[in-house]
């Protein structure tokens, strides 16, 4: 859903393509919420899980995590364009990292107030296409 509140669930369909036999052991999969460009610590792990089996051919599934928390991001920071990076590994090795831009906007008057409080949940996620 795009746009979508800030503090709804984010989802992701997902479509990977195998060889024939498929994988052998579970892809692990990441989504990030960058809280600030200029503080790594203040990122957000929103998911980490391990999807598996892959059989072979075409397989899709839905990849659901939950919000960011606006408590956990600077009040300079709460609203604009922000990041969210998707990574895929296999056995360790990362080979997908996509990185969303996010503009993060009001719908109405109210704004996040300095305790992360997005009044009656009318903060956008903005996620632009292509």
């Amino acid at each position: 859903e795009n746009p979508s509140l800030l503090l709804k669930p984010l989802r992701f369909e997902i479509t990977v393509e195998t060889q024939e036999k498929g994988l052998k052991d579970d892809l692990r999969w990441n989504v990030v919420w960058v809280g600030s460009a200029s503080d790594k610590s203040l990122d957000q792990e929103l998911e980490d899980v391990d999807v598996g089996p892959i059989k072979g051919g075409i397989s899709r599934f839905i990849l659901e995590t939950p919000p960011p928390d606006p408590k956990r991001i600077p009040a300079e920071d709460r609203l604009g364009a922000t990041v969210l990076l998707l990574t895929c590994s296999y056995r360790g090795n990362r080979f997908l990292k996509i990185g969303y831009y996010v503009n993060v906007c009001e719908t109405r008057e109210e704004a996040i107030d300095d305790d992360g409080d997005t009044g009656n949940n009318r903060t956008n996620l903005v996620i632009p296409d292509g």
